[in-house]
């Protein structure tokens, strides 16, 4: 007797779909930091100057007062009667002379600084340059600064 050959049994191909994509994190976008804000000072004004010359009696009143601040914010002009007047007055060429001898007495460097002449002041510029410098020596914090 024939029989029919059983058909063999073929596993049905699975039906194509495209893979889930694995889930990755985004890259977080770079940001430049916001620099941080300059602290709030009586005197931050004169450190943009061009001190291209001495200081002395024929310098304007507004240069001479710019000095005086940076000498009151650096505690070197100290008193509750100190102010940056514009004139260079016996305390103003106190004060530079006691600056002066401060960085002379304290310098490792080689720096050494020209005493201020009471009779005919003039602030030269190695006495500015060393004033102006952000780290310039500060005898203390002056509580009458920016008054």
């Amino acid at each position: 007797e024939y029989t029919e050959p059983e058909p063999e049994y073929t596993e049905p191909e699975p039906e194509y779909t495209e893979p889930e994509p694995e889930y990755t994190e985004p890259e977080p976008e770079y940001t430049e930091p916001e620099p941080e804000p300059e602290p709030e000072s009586a005197g931050v004004w004169y450190m943009n100057e061009s001190w291209s010359y001495p200081i002395d009696a024929n310098t304007d009143s507004y240069h001479v007062a710019l000095i005086q601040q940076r000498l009151m914010d650096l505690g070197w002009m100290a008193g509750p009667y100190e102010s940056a007047s514009g004139w260079l007055d016996e305390s103003t060429v106190a004060a530079v002379t006691e600056f002066q001898n401060y960085v002379n007495a304290t310098a490792t460097d080689g720096t050494w600084l020209t005493n201020i002449d009471p009779t005919y002041p003039s602030i030269d510029m190695a006495t500015l340059a060393q004033m102006l410098r952000e780290d310039a020596p500060i005898l203390y914090a002056n509580p009458y600064a920016g008054m």
